[in-house]
C-alpha cells in the first residue's frame, strides 16, 4: 500500500488529472494484478483512465 502515493511524488511534473490513486481491498501484492478482482475491479478502472488520457 503506498506505492501509487510515492509514484506520483516522483512524478511531480505530471499534472493532477494526469494521476489516479486506486486502493483495492481485499487483495494482495500480486492479486491486484490478477484472478477475479483484477478482472472485474481494477482492470476496468485502469482501462478507463488509459482510455480517458489518449
Amino acid at each position: 500500500m503506498g506505492q501509487t502515493v510515492a509514484a506520483h511524488d516522483l512524478c511531480s511534473q505530471l499534472p493532477p488529472f494526469r494521476k489516479r490513486h486506486h486502493l483495492q481491498t481485499g487483495v494482495g501484492h500480486y492479486g491486484v494484478f490478477s484472478g477475479r478482482k483484477w478482472e472485474t475491479q481494477v482492470y476496468p478502472v485502469v482501462r478507463n483512465f488509459i482510455v480517458s488520457n489518449n
